[in-house]
């Protein structure tokens, strides 16, 4: 009999009250480094924690072998299989409280690398490309072909994701062995799928981003950000390396095949990558050619508002038309902040909120967030109960197929970034980062929880009066 056997046979000696007293204790830690407590509203409550509790309940500290499904473990719709909600939507939650838990998500992303390999070898291309949906092995299991070919970006975001988790730990040995060669090789892969223009720019032509009602963007911000993002971050990797510690620099190298030439290439792509003019045009286009499709008069078109938009328009006419499924533009602004001004993000957000159908259930509460940077209160409570109705409103059929996980991260963003006005460690390399505002949601009075912060704990509290940090708590 090995050690496991033997283990189960202790387990199934213990009593009821044994086992009950345990698991008792186990949640408890749980809580106690993830609850946030709400004062004055028991209904948001009881939404935040329901969505914390899934959180906690779909990942288990250990397990590197799988990822997060995007019903969160809790029914069958999407076969089990893992998206970008992973590392945009769920990464943050555990990045912030349980750092074991983000790590061993993304070391479900170095364990498939191989599979991403072959799903790039696949498009003619060198390098890494993450499938859009992911299982097992890392080769693509989606089967509808403009998903599977055109929504690249989720190979870029999971650079971010890694990326993100570093500046939050300062996990340094997981960059050296794991994640810079993800990185590496994800950067590898764009090179071969940019495509040059007569002026020598680079675009991305024939690509899906967030909002999946626009299914063949040309130069879609959010894509091309994020690409620009992976790219500049092998650059910055690769020269951290080779400064702080030669031998990870030459194991490196060696191993991936990188050269100097690669490398130079790695900066080309990513300084003339397309990126719209902000300053000109004062916010974030959707895509270079988005504000050219045709008008469409959403409200006559959508009869019953129980049911999604997207049932009264054939995909074909969604393609050509000035409707949203969920927030792309605004995603971007909430991964990269400080790219923009308020008012630029203000102006995006007027400019799209009124042809977003929030089909997708990560739109909502993304729309939350960035309404409470720009002191639009109103929406911050209508798309915070959206987001909250979610898995219990009968008449949408809320969790019939599984929770909506990824909605259950973003609220926890929302109560960190919009709530507290804590933003992202990718923003400074220091201490926690401020914004200048915060939001207390209608009848709210306290919020109060804990958060990580390269390896420190803090409690933080929010009232009437604004936020206060305390460390080591």
């Amino acid at each position: 009999m090995d050690n496991e056997d033997i283990g189960i046979e202790r387990e199934l000696e213990k009593s009821y009250n044994e086992l009950y007293k345990e698991n008792s204790q186990v949640w408890e830690k749980l809580w106690d480094r993830s609850d946030v407590v709400i004062e004055g509203n028991n209904h948001d409550q009881l939404g935040i924690r329901f969505s914390i509790y899934h959180l906690l309940r779909c990942k288990e500290e250990s397990e590197y072998r799988s990822s997060i499904c995007a019903k969160g473990f809790a029914g069958e719709a999407y076969y089990g299989r893992y998206f970008w909600d992973s590392e945009i939507f769920m990464l943050p939650f555990y990045i912030y409280t349980n750092p074991n838990i983000a790590k061993n998500l993304l070391m479900y992303r170095y364990n498939t690398l191989e599979g991403a390999k072959e799903n790039a070898r696949s498009y003619n291309c060198k390098g890494a490309r993450y499938p859009w949906q992911s299982a097992t092995t890392g080769t693509e299991q989606c089967s509808l072909w403009e998903y599977a070919d055109n929504e690249i970006h989720i190979t870029a975001d999971i650079v971010y994701g890694i990326w993100h988790y570093y500046k939050a730990t300062d996990d340094i040995e997981f960059i050296k062995n794991y994640g810079a060669e993800i990185i590496v090789e994800t950067a590898r892969f764009w090179l071969d799928r940019v495509d040059v223009d007569k002026d020598g720019n680079y675009n991305l032509f024939n690509v899906m981003g967030p909002d999946e009602y626009t299914a063949f963007n040309c130069n879609n911000t959010f894509t091309n950000r994020l690409v620009k993002f992976n790219l500049e971050t092998a650059c910055y990797v690769i020269q951290l390396l080779n400064e702080t510690d030669k031998i990870a620099y030459v194991k490196l190298c060696d191993k991936v095949k990188l050269d100097n030439k690669e490398l130079s290439e790695f900066k080309e792509v990513a300084e003339k990558l397309i990126l719209p003019d902000y300053e000109r045009v004062q916010y974030i286009p959707q895509s270079e050619n988005f504000d050219n499709y045709a008008d469409v008069d959403i409200d006559n078109l959508w009869k019953d508002r129980k049911n999604p938009f997207g049932m009264y328009m054939t995909h074909e006419k969604l393609y050509r038309s000035k409707v949203l499924k969920q927030a792309d533009s605004l995603s971007l602004a909430m991964l990269f902040k400080t790219d923009f001004t308020i008012e630029q993000i203000k102006n995006t957000y007027e400019h799209y909120e009124p042809i977003t159908t929030h089909d997708s259930s990560l739109s909502p509460i993304n729309h939350a967030i960035v309404a409470g940077w720009i002191g639009k209160e109103e929406h911050v409570n209508k798309f915070l109960q959206y987001s909250l109705s979610l898995d219990f409103d009968s008449n949408r059929n809320g969790a019939k197929d599984g929770i909506h996980i990824a909605n259950c991260g973003c609220m926890y963003q929302f109560i960190i970034h919009t709530i507290a006005g804590i933003d992202n460690a990718l923003i400074n390399e220091g201490e926690i980062p401020m914004s200048t505002s915060f939001t207390m949601p209608k009848g709210w009075d306290k919020v109060s929880f804990k958060i990580l912060w390269k390896n420190v704990s803090y409690f933080v509290t929010v009232d009437k009066n604004g936020t206060k940090i305390t460390k080591g708590i």
